[in-house]
């Protein structure tokens, strides 16, 4: 069985728990096809992604830090799924999700593949509905 790690990016402004579900959703579905998911990571996204969307839908731009405290809060007891802050810490410009995948593939290590998990909006939107080759 080949050991996999899921991870999700988002706004999670605010985190829900279909995000969450969302993991656990697609480690159910590699499960059924012979793949052992051994960690799953929701990664919000940093500020300078969230509060430019936000203002232009005229909602309210929820901090990194409150969303990061709010996705431990929602995680602290899941088995499967952790909190990466990597992408919301940055400073300076935002990280797109390419950079934040091989960023999360470093700290994993080898012996592991990385699956990026993220809703069909952003699928059809970033052309990844054939994947992310060796990315994802």
């Amino acid at each position: 069985r080949l050991r996999r790690g899921r991870r999700s990016s988002g706004a999670m402004n605010p985190l829900h728990r279909g995000h969450v579900d969302m993991l656990h959703a697609a480690a159910g579905r590699l499960h059924a096809h012979g793949f052992h998911v051994s960690q799953a990571y929701l990664s919000p996204s940093h500020d300078g992604y969230v509060q430019p969307k936000a203002a232009a839908s005229g909602t309210i731009g929820l901090s990194a830090a409150f969303r990061l405290c709010a996705a431990q809060r929602a995680v602290e007891a899941d088995p499967l799924v952790s909190v990466a802050a990597w992408e919301a810490a940055q400073p300076g410009e935002r990280p797109d999700f390419p950079e934040v995948c091989e960023a999360l593939r470093g700290r994993l290590g080898g012996g592991r593949r990385l699956f990026y998990v993220c809703g069909a909006d952003h699928a059809a939107r970033c052309g990844l509905v054939g994947g992310m080759g060796e990315v994802g």
